[in-house]
């Protein structure tokens, strides 16, 4: 069966572990200074659904997205997306 997404209907694409890894780095980057979803969402120009949607990995965020979600938390995109890349090494290892 395949999996539809909520809003649409439409198929879900399958997440790759890299997704995922990205949208776990999305939350930690918002929850270690304390900010809500809400917060992040206004500072990265984002309605807070589509943020609660990228963190529980039923949306794929843009690269747009990550870099706004980036700048907020002070880092570059290519920061967020190493420590993405990091998190998948290390669970390999």
């Amino acid at each position: 069966m395949t999996e539809r997404t909520p809003s649409r209907g439409a198929p879900a694409r399958p997440h790759t572990p890299l997704t995922r890894s990205i949208a776990l780095q999305v939350k930690l980057v918002r929850i270690e200074p304390g900010m809500t979803q809400a917060d992040m969402a206004a500072a990265a120009g984002l309605h807070v659904n589509t943020l609660s949607n990228i963190e529980k990995c039923h949306r794929s965020p843009t690269i747009a997205q990550v870099e706004a979600i980036a700048g907020v938390a002070g880092m570059s995109f290519s920061k967020l997306a190493r420590r993405a890349e990091e998190r998948l090494k290390d669970i390999g290892d």
